[in-house]
């Protein structure tokens, strides 16, 4: 399972595109993205990021009204989001709109690449440079789209790395080894 969102300005909750991708034995098995109306103001720079504008949403769900399907989808799941954004944009989405914190287990894709590829410990793993680094084309900054490349990303590390998706839970709140020089992960 891989989770998205868009904002509508820098307010972490103001959630205005949700996209989850749904992938067993390796495969997209079922997607799903919904437009939220954030009922808040959309900030330029944002809608120059996504394309998404407050005309878009206006007759789309508000957060509380989707938060019943998000829920349906990834409680009790492991969650792939790239970086901490979409866990945190959720949760602050929850509190505003009175939804329930859904009941998941998430796991960062950029924390899972930092510590499978030593050169993109640093610098380079961010979604598009990953994305083009394991030719996956999408449109980035569309939710599903992203979501689906976040969880691509997981399943090529998995392979890469040799460690499945509970061992990665465990393996991302250790230290990243910048040691290893043969590309491959270093465990302690």
């Amino acid at each position: 399972m891989a989770l998205d969102v868009e904002t509508a300005n820098p307010d972490m909750a103001s959630i205005c595109q949700v996209g989850i991708v749904h992938f067993e034995n390796g495969q997209v098995i079922d997607s799903w993205s919904s437009l939220i109306n954030p009922k808040d103001e959309f900030d330029d720079m944002n809608v120059s990021i996504h394309g998404i504008t407050a005309h878009d949403v206006r007759h789309a769900p508000d957060f509380k009204q989707a938060s019943t399907e998000i829920h349906r989808r990834i409680t009790g799941q492991i969650v792939a989001i790239h970086t901490s954004f979409d866990r945190v944009a959720i949760s602050r989405a929850c509190l505003r709109h009175e939804a329930p914190n859904p009941d998941c287990q998430w796991l960062n894709t950029a924390s899972v690449a930092r510590r499978t590829w030593p050169d993109v410990a640093q610098k380079g793993y961010g979604l598009s440079a990953l994305s083009k680094r394991f030719n996956i084309n999408f449109e980035h900054h569309n939710a599903v789209e992203d979501a689906r490349a976040a969880g691509l990303i997981l399943l090529r590390a998995i392979q890469d790395s040799s460690l499945d998706l509970t061992a990665w839970l465990d393996r991302v709140r250790r230290p990243i080894d910048l040691q290893s020089s043969n590309g491959s992960v270093a465990l302690p």
